[in-house]
């Protein structure tokens, strides 16, 4: 499973690895996400370029990616913010992990067959996302708390 390849994980890991050295350079571009954005693309160009080249691991290489789903929509989110036009975040970012991990360990005997940089990009990089995920949501879950918990501020009548 770990060293199954095809055309189309090479397509789908190509297109990811163009999407995220665009998004790197708009992130940079704009200041965007600080430190914990520049490591997340670093890590992200890293295990697509490392899955790409070596033929190693892109089952588990995509996985990953599925937590990528959502990023177009959160960075317009940026763009709608801009337009106050907020939107919200997907759980989706959060939920692919204990699967994934789980999948990572049933297979654990055959990660023996891989090179190095990928044994270590299988295990480090999604580890460092689900912290960096946790983070984020941790963000926004006390930002609408913020907002809910704002006092209503009492409109006073032109008739008073």
């Amino acid at each position: 499973m770990i060293l199954r390849t095809s055309p189309s994980t090479y397509l789908a890991l190509g297109v990811s690895f163009g999407y995220f050295v665009i998004d790197f350079w708009t992130c940079v571009k704009y200041n965007l996400g600080g430190t914990e954005m520049v490591l997340h693309h670093l890590g992200s160009l890293l295990s697509v370029t490392t899955a790409l080249v070596t033929g190693d691991g892109h089952m588990h290489t995509l996985w990953m990616l599925v937590t990528e789903f959502t990023t177009p929509l959160i960075n317009n989110r940026w763009w709608l913010d801009k337009m106050v036009r907020d939107q919200g975040w997907i759980f989706a970012r959060l939920l692919v992990f204990p699967p994934f991990f789980w999948i990572v360990w049933q297979t654990r005997d055959q990660v023996t067959e891989i090179v190095p940089l990928s044994k270590f990009l299988l295990v480090v990089v999604p580890i460092i996302l689900t912290f960096l995920n946790l983070f984020w949501f941790y963000k926004i879950v006390k930002g609408a708390m913020k907002i809910l918990t704002v006092p209503a501020v009492k409109k006073t009548s032109k008739a008073e």
